[in-house]
């Protein structure tokens, strides 16, 4: 049986509702994806720091991020956060709910970054991905992100973590 394609919607974040949904599905989508092979109190703490509701109001009210729901038939699969930085972009969050990955929902969110970069004259995206999540990996390496560099920090509790940053140049 093959899996469905679905047509995706992105709409940007605009109330405290949809602020309030991004925080839900980032528990539900962190735990599932850094539990692993990260301490469950610094993934809580990362939440707290950066996926909470006065987190994100902060990151769109003073440091330029934009967030999106995605969606397909109204069914929130989930979300991605960019900052726009003069003519770079980071994107900072792309996160699938478990049952709608390997749907392509990536690559169609992949594809409205592009369009979105485009559209305000971006010349570079940049992101940072754990070196232990190899399909996304995979997924940005498809879509033109190169490794750039290796990013190596410690949890609280001494254990290494590390992430590569990826680039692409968006061509005009």
């Amino acid at each position: 049986m093959s899996k469905v394609l679905f047509m995706l919607d992105i709409k940007k974040v605009s109330q405290q509702s949809e602020i309030e949904t991004i925080t839900s599905i980032a528990h539900i989508v962190f735990h599932e994806v850094y539990d692993p092979y990260t301490p469950v109190e610094f993934v809580d703490q990362f939440i707290e720091d950066h996926q909470s509701v006065s987190a994100i109001q902060k990151q769109i009210n003073e440091e330029g991020f934009h967030y999106y729901l995605l969606r397909e038939n109204n069914t929130i699969t989930g979300y991605l956060g960019v900052q726009i930085k003069d003519c770079n972009m980071v994107l900072s969050k792309l996160y699938v709910l478990k049952e709608y990955r390997g749907l392509k929902i990536g690559k169609q969110a992949l594809a409205f970054v592009n369009d979105l970069a485009q559209k305000h004259t971006i010349k570079q995206l940049e992101l940072e991905v754990s070196k232990q999540n190899s399909n996304t990996i995979k997924m940005y390496e498809r879509d033109g992100f190169e490794i750039k560099d290796t990013l190596i920090s410690l949890n609280t509790d001494g254990t290494k973590v590390e992430d590569y940053v990826m680039v692409k140049t968006i061509p005009f």
